[in-house]
């Protein structure tokens, strides 16, 4: 079965401190691969543009370990795609589309990435997030 996906990509400028006691900075890319769940309908490109943004403006010019989602958690990469996937799942499947893929960054030469069960196989089978927890 085809499906087809739009592709966002968001930058983000943030601290964390996954060692104790050393904050530091990074350029964080985001991207974000999101399904409509109405084919033959006109995506509202800002509508969901501006939801995503307004949440990822909460973590901006911040210290990522300040905020209550990273309380219990290290925010590393790993986890920071995890939390960011199932909020941003939650805010985008309130306006009739399914984000199904992730891929977040610090630097060129990693990427973490996170899928719904829907494109396990299409996503390398690197992260399959279960919803069924």
């Amino acid at each position: 079965m085809e499906r087809r996906y739009y592709k966002y990509t968001f930058k983000m400028n943030a601290m964390h401190d996954t060692a104790g006691g050393k904050p530091h900075a990074h350029t964080f890319f985001i991207v974000l691969f999101i399904h409509s769940k109405k084919q033959d309908v006109f995506v509202e490109y800002a509508v969901i543009e501006n939801k995503i943004q307004e949440y990822l403006e909460t973590f901006t010019n911040t210290l990522i370990n300040d905020h209550e989602e990273f309380h219990a958690k290290n925010p590393v990469i790993e986890n920071m795609g995890m939390v960011f996937f199932e909020r941003l799942s939650e805010i985008i499947s309130s306006k009739e589309y399914e984000l199904v893929k992730l891929e977040i960054s610090d630097n060129i030469l990693k990427k973490f990435v996170v899928c719904s069960d829907v494109v396990v196989g299409n996503c390398g089978n690197i992260v399959k997030l279960d919803k069924r927890r």
